[in-house]
Formats: structure tokens, sequence, C-alpha cells
């Protein structure tokens, strides 16, 4: 570890605090965002429908199930899409098992060091777990089909779940998954990190779209994904720091 001068360390800590500052910022203008953006691109969005003056149950009943046939049409429509299933499979553990695998294999034939292939897995299931463990704390489920939430923290989906059951949605384990893997390239690959970094973000606009997740929930995992990256890519060693300029040997 390098010296630092007691104004340097001053200086490293309010840069700290500042970029703290900026993320508790955005999290909070995401949560105020979450109703706007679900209703604008949720698939599954249904507007609440209200029984007009001397509509008979029956009619009210019909209209409701219409409206939540046809939400359930464009879901299936939108799942359907071939670009939809490409992007949300940057949120599988496994498609970052099979990348970062052929990384390693690269790796292995140019230096003994440990690979990058084996970090970027590791930002995506660490990442992921910490997405899953989170969600226990915040407790806040997945949005109803209105854009709704209903919150149940600090374990209690677990041990009081409430009528929504299990189904938490803070923060997008998907969304995790695939900003954890793309923040691990963008810091040892810069360049090619820009192309990681637009299936992360294509992948949380799927989770928007199909209803499962709201804003809020794709901005913290992409928070927990960069912190956690540069975690991961810290402990490396530093000869083994991958830059944009390839060896062929």
């Amino acid at each position: 570890m390098m010296y630092q001068s007691p104004y340097e360390r001053q200086l490293a800590r309010k840069r700290f605090l500042t970029r703290i500052a900026v993320l508790l910022g955005v999290v909070v203008v995401s949560l105020w965002l979450d109703g706007p953006v679900y209703r604008f691109l949720a698939t599954t969005y249904e507007p609440p429908i209200a029984m007009n003056d001397g509509e008979s149950t029956a009619t009210f009943e019909l209209r409701v199930h219409e409206s939540r046939s046809a939400a359930h049409e464009r879901k299936v429509s939108m799942a359907s899409k071939d670009w939809v299933q490409m992007l949300r499979a940057a949120g599988y553990v496994p498609t970052w098992l099979f990348i970062g695998g052929c990384v390693w294999l690269i790796d292995q034939r140019r230096q003994r060091v440990p690979s990058a292939g084996l970090t970027i897995i590791l930002g995506a299931v660490f990442t992921g777990l910490a997405a899953e463990l989170l969600k226990l704390v915040f407790g806040r489920h997945r949005p109803l089909s209105d854009g709704s939430l209903d919150w149940n923290p600090f374990l209690g989906a677990i041990y009081q779940p409430d009528p929504y059951g299990h189904a938490l949605g803070l923060p997008s384990s998907h969304a995790a998954v695939a900003f954890g893997a793309a923040f691990v390239i963008f810091r040892l690959y810069p360049s090619a990190g820009w192309v990681a970094m637009a299936a992360a973000i294509g992948c949380g606009l799927t989770r928007l779209l199909a209803g499962a997740h709201v804003l809020s929930d794709v901005v913290v995992a992409a928070i927990l994904a960069g912190a956690i990256s540069s975690v991961l890519v810290r402990v490396r060693p530093a000869h083994d720091r991958v830059t944009d300029v390839c060896r062929f040997d």
C-alpha cells in the first residue's frame, strides 16, 4: 500500500462520502420513479378498474377478467421475443460460467496466475447471492399488477409471510448477476466492458417489461454489483490485472 499524506487521506474520504451521497440520491430518485416507470414499461400493468354506476357484478368481473387476460397475453408475447430471451440470459449464472470458462481457457495459455475468467464468474455468483440475502433484509415484494408495492422487511417474508408469499423483488437477482459480471469485465477489459454493460442494462429492462420488478430493484442491484466487483478486482494479484494491451506469445 502506498503512503498517503493526511491531506490525501482526507481527500479520499471526501471522495468516498461524495460517492455514497450520490448513490443514495440515485436510489431515492429511483424509488420515486418506481410507479411511473412501471406504468410506462410493464406489459403486465393493469389500470385500476372501478365498478360503474348501475353496472352488475357479473359485468364488472368480466371487465376485470378481460383486463387480466390482456395483460397476460402481452406478457407472453413479450417473453417470447428472441431479443428479450437473449438479454434476460445475461442474468443467468450459467451464462457467465460459460463466458468465464472461455476466458479462463484462453488465459491458461498465457499465464499461470489466477484467470480473469474466474473473477467474472465470481462477480456473477457473489452478487447474485448478495442480492438474495438483501431481499430478506429489505423484504419488499414484487410489484402487483397495478404497480403497488408491499414491504415486509427484516426476514418478515420468512417468519411472517403476508398474502403475497415469498416473492421478493429488491434487489433484482437477474440484474445483480448481469451487472456483477458486467462490472468485472468493465474493470478488467474497459473496451469490452461497454458491451457487457449494455447486456446488463438490457437484462434489467427485460425485468421491467415483464412487470417482475420496478426501477429501484434494478438500480440497487447495479450499485451492489459495482461494490462487489470493485472488491473482487482489488484482491486479484496486481500483475494479473488485465488491460486492453494484449500480448501474443
